[in-house]
């Protein structure tokens, strides 16, 4: 996440350049990355839910023996 975050913020220098040249402050810059990296994680953090600790839970609440018997 970060190495994409850096990618992007270094892509849009240019972008972020001309923003204060035209008098932009230093926060809407900031902010506009910031908004943009939540974006970026938000469905990342509910894939990895669904994916992961959902079932993890699911596993957890089974007996030993059921959950050895169904893995194979």
């Amino acid at each position: 996440m970060l190495n994409t975050m850096f990618s992007a913020v270094s892509s849009r220098s240019g972008e972020i350049a001309t923003l204060r040249a035209l008098g932009f402050a230093r926060l809407p810059a900031f902010l506009a990355v910031w908004i943009e990296a939540i974006c970026l994680a938000g469905p990342g953090v509910a894939l990895s839910h669904a994916g992961g600790v959902l079932p993890a839970q699911t596993a957890v609440r089974l007996p030993l023996h059921k959950a050895l018997r169904q893995s194979n």
